[in-house]
Order: structure tokens, then C-alpha cells, then sequence
């Protein structure tokens, strides 16, 4: 069961929501985020309503989940989803609707700083709390500990009114702290590191659409594929398709040259059903090794219903589960057989390299740190398609010296030598 609260100008109008549309993103060069709430314009209740640009809007969601772990006897508990929370911008009533929209202050970064600022000698945060007090009206953030050992001081710009709010949160935040910046669902400005999450959720029981990757996260340079090898013939001899898990084989999907450098930098497992054997697995392990040195940054989609995890926050989730028990421990059995001879590798390199030898670990399941979510709510229901960073998580922030990339893992393509 799925319900929800919607307040306008603090004024809960939920008995008369039609439906609700947000698209959010922790992307700053990105439009701010967008809030649609269309209400049923009873006897003109809400024409000319509020005034634009001052009234918040706030959204929130539940859904009555069921745990089986739960003392309760009936099981279930309500779960609370803070959608969005934003500052209108428009409400076109009609005769039989009101469609009000809103948005969060991202919009107000591209206000100009004023003239007369005048800090030197002080540390990244101090510089952040100094200007963004100077915006009308004042802002505040949010500040992640995770910063704390990159807070010192700097020489900066000179900052005055050629720059802009948005400007500066970049050199500040991109340039001086490797940190990012947005506004979460409550329309706080955040200042964090890109590694940092907000909390962790497993999406398996609401997966509606496990999309395959649309393109690479993140260097890497190990790379495991599994596919799904069609069965001729079940035990009792009936012609039958399942789902027998085949998986690629080392040293394919494996740069030996880069692993002995700089250590294994795992990608997530990649699912294909329609790779039938042995030989197109390792081929398409190949492949993606080759994506991952060639792309810095791209995304992975999943569409979900009755749950709404946050923007930052850490979701798993499972596109390849074999059909039955047997499939799904020889699937396991067979990863834990890669992990192994991988393992084994690591252990003969780190003994040569005279250091301690680090753990391999393979997942079954996509994870990875939520970055932009379009969020739908009608009465068909609840759905959130979420786009995922699977290069932010589990990882440590990488240095050009590293690898020749970017520290802050932005979309854009290394061009090979030569």
C-alpha cells in the first residue's frame, strides 16, 4: 500500500493530488531539480493560490513494506521516502486542474558574487561559510567529515562579481577539495566527497526493469562476464531453455600490466543472456576491458517501484539470477573459482612487489551510488528510475599520477596515445 503528503506554501493539499513528477540530480551543470504536482482545481480552490519563488513545496511518499525478520506478527512497516523538497515557480490553474511546479534553489547559483570580498589566508570550509553568507538570502550547507584532512589552506582567487556562486563552489569544491556539491532532497546544499553515501538499500524486491549498463564507470582494469548457456535437454529428457551460468575465463578481461602497477580495480560483474558459451563470454570480457581504459565515466539505469532511495545513497540490486537453486549455486561456486585464481594471482604479485596482499572480491549484483532519479506517483502506482554510478563506490578516489585520468570521475573519454 502506497501513500503520500504533499505540502504547498505548509498547507498539506494530499486529498487533492493527482499525481506527482520529480527529476532530481546531485549533477550541478545540470538544470535544478524539477518538481510537478497536479492537484484537482475543485470550485477553483487553488487558482492564484500562492505567489511564485517563495512558497516551499514539499513531497514525501510511504509504502507498507513486509520483512520477514520483523517481530511484529503482521510483518510489515511503513517505510518513509522524502521525494523533494523545493520552492515554487508556477501554478497554471485550470477549470479542472492546477499543475504547480517548483524547483530547488540550484537556480539561485547563478546569482553573481558581490564586489567586495575580502578573505584571504583561511581554509577551504571557512571560504565557503564566509561567501555563501553573502548570498541574499544566506545560504548554508552541509559539510561531509570525509573533507576534514583536505581542509587546509590554499592560495585561491581573487573572487569578486566576474564570478559566480556556482563558479566558485567549483573551484572550492572541484579544484581545491575533489569534493561535490548539490541539493539533497530537503534543498540543503551539500558539500561532499564523491565516495561518501548516504546509506545503503537493496532494490531486489522492487526492480522492475534491471537495464544493462549503457556504458562504462570508471578505470578499470579486471572485468568478469557472465552468460546464460540455453539448455538442449532438461533430466527428463523434455527440450527445455534455462539458465545455466558460463563465465568468462582469465587472463580475458585482465590488464596483467596495469593490475602489477597500480593494484585490481574491479569492475562491477557484467550480465549478458544472450552470450551462449565460453568463447563469447571471454570475447565480450575483452570488449569491456577495453571500454573501461577508454571511458572515465558513464551510468547504469535501473527502474524501480515502491521505493525512492535518495540521491548519494548506495542501492545493489541483482539482473542476472539464474532459475533455480542448482543454477544459482553453481553460478556462485563458479565465481568463487575466478575470485580464487585471482586471488592467487595477487598473492604471487604482491610477494614479488615485497607488500601485503590485497583481497579480491567478485559481486553478483550491480552496486553503485545513486546520482539522478525521475520519480513518478499517480494512481498506477509508484516508480523511480534511477541512475546509478557504479565507479563510486568501494573505491578510493584515483590520481592522475595513478592513471592518467581524473580524480573526480567526470564523463568524458581518454584519448589513446598514439
Amino acid at each position: 500500500m502506497i501513500d503520500h503528503l504533499v505540502k504547498i506554501g505548509g498547507e498539506d493539499v494530499s486529498n487533492d493530488v493527482v499525481s506527482i513528477k520529480v527529476k532530481h540530480s546531485n549533477d550541478v551543470d545540470s538544470d535544478p531539480g524539477k518538481i510537478e504536482v497536479v492537484l484537482a482545481n475543485r470550485r477553483q480552490k487553488y487558482t492564484n493560490k500562492w505567489p511564485p519563488q517563495v512558497v516551499p513545496i514539499e513531497v514525501t511518499v510511504y509504502n507498507w513494506v513486509y520483512r520477514s525478520q520483523d517481530s511484529n506478527p503482521k510483518r510489515k512497516a511503513q517505510a518513509e521516502y522524502l521525494v523533494a523538497t523545493g520552492k515554487m515557480t508556477d501554478n497554471e490553474a485550470g477549470p479542472a486542474e492546477a499543475i504547480v511546479t517548483g524547483e530547488c534553489d540550484l537556480g539561485h547559483l547563478a546569482d553573481a558574487l558581490p564586489d567586495d570580498i575580502d578573505k584571504y589566508m583561511t581554509t577551504p570550509k571557512d571560504i565557503l561559510e564566509y561567501v555563501l553568507k553573502t548570498h541574499k538570502p544566506p545560504m548554508s550547507f552541509d559539510w561531509d567529515s570525509a573533507l576534514d584532512d583536505r581542509n587546509i589552506f590554499k592560495e585561491r582567487e581573487t573572487y569578486g562579481s566576474d564570478w559566480t556562486y556556482q563558479d566558485f563552489l567549483e573551484d572550492l569544491c572541484h579544484v581545491q577539495l575533489g569534493a561535490i556539491y548539490y541539493f539533497n532532497e530537503s534543498n540543503r546544499l551539500q558539500i561532499k566527497d564523491p565516495y561518501t553515501d548516504v546509506g545503503v538499500y537493496n532494490l531486489d524486491p522492487y526492480v522492475l526493469v534491471p537495464d544493462q549498463t549503457t556504458s562504462i564507470m570508471g578505470f578499470r582494469n579486471s572485468v568478469v562476464v557472465i552468460g546464460d548457456q540455453t539448455r538442449n535437454k532438461s533430466p527428463d529428457g523434455i527440450p527445455v531453455h534455462g539458465s545455466k551460468p558460463i563465465i568468462s575465463q582469465p587472463p580475458h578481461g585482465h590488464d596483467m600490466d596495469s593490475i602489477m602497477e597500480i593494484g585490481w580495480l574491479q569492475a562491477p560483474v557484467f550480465r549478458d543472456h544472450n552470450i551462449k558459451t565460453i568463447d563469447e563470454a571471454n570475447k565480450k570480457a575483452d570488449e569491456l576491458l577495453a571500454f573501461y581504459k577508454k571511458y572515465e565515466n558513464a551510468l547504469t539505469t535501473v527502474e524501480v517501484i515502491g521505493i525512492v532511495p535518495p540521491l548519494q545513497s548506495i542501492v545493489e540490486y541483482s539482473p542476472f539470477i539464474p532459475v533455480g537453486d542448482d543454477d544459482r549455486n553453481e553460478m556462485t561456486a563458479d565465481l568463487e573459482k575466478t575470485r580464487e585464481a585471482m586471488q592467487a594471482q595477487e598473492d604471487k604479485m604482491a610477494k614479488e612487489q615485497g607488500r601485503k596482499a590485497r583481497k579480491i572480491a567478485i559481486s553478483s549484483k550491480v552496486r553503485g551510488i545513486v546520482v539522478e532519479k525521475d520519480f513518478e506517483y499517480s494512481i498506477n502506482g509508484m516508480k523511480c528510475k534511477c541512475t546509478i554510478s557504479p565507479g563510486l563506490v568501494d573505491g578510493i578516489p584515483l590520481t592522475n599520477d595513478d592513471i592518467g585520468g581524473s580524480t573526480m570521475n567526470f564523463t568524458e573519454i581518454i584519448e589513446s596515445e598514439g
